[in-house]
């Protein structure tokens, strides 16, 4: 017995096999144009007309869509371009600031110690290893300019290394040498005024001619007092006659600075002080007129006059005679 879904399908196929006729009459009354066609011929050309034109569509948002990258990416292309340019220009720049360092640092070597010979930076720049930027390019076959470019560039800068090191060195030892020779202010932030400078003067005092031995410089009692440089503290006392409460530090190379008229020493016998460390405060014990710093430098046995020491590291006004202020 047959069922009824078979019934269905032998139904349905045997209406999709029925053919349609297909009739075209024209307007001019000729012959009439007829043909038979069945259900699943026009299925199958409805679903290929859909096809087509869904593949035409699509080749068209796709062809869209490809036109608006190539215009992005020329656009990218253009921007890169003109970086490329910009990156170019400051290659040169940086070319030329380059030669002009490596000519600097051979004077800077050769003004310090002579290094600029002894190392060999001078026969460098005549046999033509640093004058590279702006000369004939032998350029690699294939190879950019701007690669060669930044090739002798990097040559340029690696052959600097060597003598910033050796400025470096010799810095260094400069910088050591004069934190052991007495040239830093001794008052704390470059403050005070000089009121007697090292030389003749008449005593506050006395009245008389005497050999003024340092330079004093007066400020506001309390102010801290500073190592003018390193070294051992070999007296710290009290001289109620003359110095007042006061300080003699030993330094290298002869040296030797005295604080007079504090009103605290900070430091003991003994002590061991580097240049910029406070000592003391600013006073006027002993026998003074006022708050001040009396400040001497000794080489040796002798009593030199401090102000060409303390010139070296600071700017500061000076007496230079009678009235008379020097810089």
């Amino acid at each position: 017995m047959v069922t009824v879904p078979l019934r269905f399908a032998v139904s349905l196929g045997a209406s999709l096999w029925q053919g349609i006729t297909v009739k075209i009459v024209p307007y001019s009354g000729h012959r009439v144009f007829n043909f038979r066609i069945n259900v699943l011929t026009v299925i199958f050309i409805g679903l290929l007309v859909s096809l087509l034109g869904s593949s035409l569509f699509y080749l068209s948002a796709s062809t869209a869509g490809a036109t608006a990258t190539l215009e992005r990416r020329s656009s990218e292309l253009e921007e890169a371009k003109a970086s490329l340019e910009a990156i170019l220009t400051e290659i040169t720049e940086l070319a030329q600031r380059s030669t002009t360092l490596q000519n600097a640092m051979t004077g800077t070597l050769e003004a310090f110690v002579g290094l600029g010979q002894a190392g060999g930076m001078q026969s460098r720049v005549e046999s033509g290893a640093i004058e590279l930027i702006g000369a004939e390019t032998n350029v690699r076959s294939g190879e950019l300019p701007e690669i060669e470019e930044l090739r002798r560039l990097s040559t340029v800068l690696r052959g600097s290394v060597e003598p910033l090191k050796r400025i470096d060195a010799v810095l260094s030892s400069h910088n050591e040498v004069l934190s052991d020779i007495p040239n830093k202010w001794p008052v704390a932030g470059g403050r005070g005024r000089v009121t007697q400078e090292f030389g003749p003067h008449l005593h506050p005092f006395t009245g008389q001619w005497y050999l003024h031995r340092g330079i004093d410089i007066a400020d506001t009692p309390g102010i801290p007092i500073l190592a003018s440089a390193g070294g051992r503290v070999t007296r710290a006392a009290y001289d109620q006659y003359n110095h007042g409460w006061h300080l003699v530090v030993e330094h290298k190379y002869g040296f030797k600075t005295v604080y007079s008229h504090l009103r605290r020493n900070l430091v003991s016998e003994g002590d061991i002080v580097k240049q910029g460390d406070q000592i003391g405060t600013l006073g006027s014990s002993g026998l003074s007129t006022g708050p001040h710093l009396h400040f001497e430098v000794h080489l040796g046995e002798n009593v030199i006059d401090p102000a060409p020491f303390l010139k070296i590291s600071n700017e500061f006004q000076r007496r230079a005679g009678r009235g008379r202020i020097a810089r």
